[in-house]
């Protein structure tokens, strides 16, 4: 079971230079108020004050992209403009792990990492990509299930709400068989079935090939045997025990 511990972050969106730690592992409800500088006539309260920030800052940081539809460009502070940082932490199968991604500029990608620590070692690959990949196998969720079932926001559908089967988007089928697993199920049955198939082509083929040679000795019999009753009855007795011991190597 994954227990999410502690978010860090700094210039991410709304949050500026000093580093906004939420501690993930308390139990119960946590309110979240503060003060909404865009908002004069209604400043404090529970509305425009980070509750979606830090959902995002939780889904950018472990996958490496927000829950809202939000370039990872735009996610950095829009006053500071460089050096956003957000560090998820989460324990797993008595394992702690840390997640650091770090964008130093808006608009250029020189000086943008992530690390990714086990047991306080660094056990980051040697590429974002691959890091992300480790990630989401550590987590066992992939993005979609993730922001349905663990972090909720207005911008995804809800899981109850989406069609049962759909080709083209989410739906409930693919989510529940990667929830369970069972989507690597499927996928093996799907190629088994393939393979039976194959299978099941090559055998005909033997077949066919074992009546072609069956009908040639029958001939090749008629050349070099007298037609009597006694040769006959020998001939079909060992043409049936060479289709049998033919067809049990197939």
């Amino acid at each position: 079971m994954i227990k999410f511990t502690r978010l860090t972050m700094k210039n991410f969106l709304s949050f500026g230079a000093s580093p906004t730690t939420i501690l993930l592992d308390r139990p119960g409800t946590t309110l979240i108020v503060g003060e909404d500088l865009d908002n004069v006539a209604n400043g404090i309260g529970a509305n425009g004050v980070g509750k979606t920030v830090i959902i995002n800052a939780l889904a950018y940081g472990v996958y490496d992209k927000p829950v809202s539809n939000i370039s990872k460009d735009n996610l950095v502070n829009n006053i500071n403009k460089s050096h956003m940082e957000v560090t998820v932490e989460f324990e797993k199968d008595g394992n702690t792990y840390r997640i650091k991604r770090v964008r130093k500029s808006k608009n250029y990608a020189a000086g943008n990492f992530v690390q990714l620590f086990e047991n306080d070692i660094d056990i980051t690959p040697d590429s974002v990509v691959n890091t992300n990949k480790l990630i989401e196998k550590i987590i066992g969720l992939p993005y979609e299930l993730f922001v349905r079932i663990v972090v909720f926001s207005a911008t995804h559908t809800p899981f109850l709400d989406l069609p049962i089967r759909s080709q083209s988007g989410a739906n409930q089928t693919d989510i529940i068989e990667e929830l369970f697993d069972l989507k690597t199920l499927s996928e093996k049955s799907e190629l088994l079935t393939e393979q039976r198939k194959e299978v099941e082509v090559e055998l005909r083929q033997q077949k066919e090939r074992i009546k072609r040679m069956c009908y040639h000795l029958a001939l090749e019999w008629r050349r070099h045997f007298e037609d009597t009753p006694n040769n006959r009855c020998w001939f079909a007795n060992w043409m049936e025990k060479f289709i049998n011991e033919t067809e049990n190597q197939c």
